[in-house]
């Protein structure tokens, strides 16, 4: 009887082994939960025992919601009881209900000598001042594992965009940290001030603003017509070309965006000039259309040079990564 109680527990285990390991499969690779129940019946298919429970899409979800929580434990004791020093990273989100987040990670030398920079966790803010967000980060790390004694001798250094919010001299989260921790490094990402830089540029530079308008027309009139995108993927099929995204271009963001974009356009020239050129002849189109569609048609010598401009930032804003990279592989 003991016997078969033990058999029947072994039993038990390696089939929830098996549903931990395919949550954790959909999780790592950024599946949708809903393939839990489609994954477990395949392996029952193939032979694997899968149990009766734990195949819902609600067990998927805390399923990994409990890997990530053991996950984030180990990575907290293996800091601490190794005394490695730290740093944290944060940037403010909006979800797309419209809920204010805060987005933490942390650089540290994780289990080796190289430091790794992992997602640690995503907090819901009850409001964006620089005191609700230094709580809610304090409040994330002293929850975590990490007393403030520890932070004391090994917080080293602080990372986030240049919103005032985050760098005001007076009352920002980076003055609020250092009122704490004195000897706290801040650092402004060197990537936003980048940004920063091109769009004082832009701003110096008059003749800009037709081409970016240009850009953001482009993006409203295909991802507010259903009826132009279709024509728009017609044109590309019969001049033999893929379509790649189309975004928004120069505002606030990583240079690396803006550069997609104009190469988006750049590469679809051909689809676009095409469709641009039908729209403009077609009598269904009321004559501001087909105007405007003409007008279009005229912007595209432009695109090569504000590509190229764009490319050499971009590399500069990889540069920055890959000059940290190569001096941690040195040392």
């Amino acid at each position: 009887m003991q016997k078969h109680i033990e058999d029947m527990r072994k039993a038990d285990y390696a089939s929830t082994c098996n549903v931990f390991r395919t949550a954790y499969k959909i999780g790592k690779h950024g599946r949708p939960i809903t393939d839990m129940p489609i994954d477990v019946q395949l392996q029952v298919l193939n032979g694997v025992k899968m149990g009766r429970v734990l195949h819902s899409n609600n067990s998927c979800a805390n399923i990994l919601d409990h890997i990530a929580a053991e996950m984030k434990k180990k990575v907290v004791n293996d800091i601490v009881m190794n005394e490695r020093k730290l740093c944290v990273l944060i940037d403010e989100s909006t979800t797309i209900s419209g809920q204010s987040v805060l987005v933490v990670c942390l650089r540290s030398a994780i289990s080796s000598e190289n430091p790794d920079t992992i997602f640690f966790e995503l907090i819901e803010l009850q409001g964006t001042t620089a005191k609700d967000i230094t709580e809610a980060l304090l409040g994330c790390l002293h929850n975590n594992g990490f007393d403030p004694h520890y932070l004391q001798e090994y917080l080293l250094a602080f990372a986030c965009d240049g919103a005032s919010v985050m760098l005001g001299r007076k009352a920002g989260v980076a003055a609020q940290l250092c009122s704490k921790f004195p000897y706290l490094f801040v650092w402004h990402c060197s990537n936003h001030r980048l940004e920063l830089a091109v769009c004082d540029v832009l701003k110096e530079v008059g003749g800009i603003n037709h081409f970016k308008i240009f850009l953001d027309q482009l993006y409203s009139l295909y991802h507010a017509s259903p009826k132009n995108q279709r024509e728009l993927t017609e044109s590309a099929h019969n001049v033999g070309q893929r379509l790649l995204v189309i975004g928004r271009v120069l505002s606030v963001r990583w240079v690396a965006s803006s550069e997609r974009t104009v190469k988006a356009v750049w590469e679809n020239y051909q689809a676009l000039q095409v469709h641009f050129t039908s729209a403009a002849a077609d009598s269904n189109r009321d004559s501001r259309e087909r105007e405007q569609n003409t007008k279009d048609s005229m912007m595209f010598s432009l695109l090569f040079l504000l590509w190229s401009i764009l490319a050499s930032c971009m590399t500069l804003s990889q540069n920055s990564v890959t000059s940290q990279e190569c001096s941690r592989d040195g040392t």
